[in-house]
């Protein structure tokens, strides 16, 4: 059984059925051309995840940054 997920801009995503449970063939998908590059896709416990929401500007992106600067203050791992 494949996929087919509508997005907000009336794009469309298919999600191939040999995609849903095999991770090399999700790879293979998840890098073609088939997969819009602001979609995020992951692969965890064998399913396929999908996500086409935009980052809220004033929470994710702040949260975001200072996590990256907390990280960047600790140096070299």
């Amino acid at each position: 059984m494949s996929l087919t997920l509508m997005t907000r801009d009336d794009a469309t995503i298919h999600v191939p059925a040999e995609v849903l449970h095999d991770l090399g063939r999700f790879r293979e998908w998840a890098g073609s051309p088939d997969v819009p590059e602001k979609a995020r896709t992951d692969f965890y416990k064998s399913r396929v995840w999908i996500d086409l929401s935009r980052q809220q500007l004033f929470t994710h992106v702040s949260v975001k940054g200072e996590f990256a600067g907390v990280l960047s203050r600790l140096g070299p791992v």
